[in-house]
């Protein structure tokens, strides 16, 4: 089962890195719950969409998520995925006036590419959908770091 839920892990990064909302979603239950590192926590497919969707927005640039380190408890079917998180600010068509603003001064700050370094906890149900999706940070905000996340 191990390696069934660090399948499942890798092929969610890769969508979440990749802005494929819809099969993002897929790898979700429909009882999920998705805890942001702001201590928000959205409960349910349709919150947990609208959460995700917003990360989407460009308004922090292109995210990928590299991975770390996973650690899997198979017996309680949960995962520790610690990753750096690369923003790159590259435009974003039909972004609102507002976004826009925050994604300049967000670059004028730190750049064209950052990156950021945190953790997701996941637990999962019997067929390895995502019940509860935790992310933590390093700091109340995090540490942005000039330049490309290492690999």
């Amino acid at each position: 089962m191990a390696n069934d839920i660090r399948n499942v892990l890798h092929t969610f990064n890769d969508a979440f890195s990749n802005q494929r909302l819809d099969e993002v979603m897929n790898y979700f239950a429909d009882e999920c719950e998705f805890r942001e590192m702001n201590g928000h926590t959205a409960r349910g497919k349709q919150q947990v969409r609208k959460a995700i969707h917003f990360a989407f927005s460009g308004v922090y640039g292109k995210l990928t998520f590299i991975e770390k380190s996973m650690l899997i408890d198979e017996q309680k079917k949960t995962a520790s995925f610690a990753w750096y998180c690369q923003h790159d600010m590259l435009p974003v068509e039909g972004m609102s006036f507002t976004k826009k603003l925050i994604a300049t001064l967000i670059k004028l700050r730190f750049g064209q590419s950052f990156h950021w370094e945190g953790m997701d906890y996941f637990v999962f149900d019997d067929d390895l959908n995502i019940v509860s999706k935790q992310s933590y940070g390093r700091a109340v905000i995090p540490k942005f770091v000039r330049g490309v996340a290492p690999r």
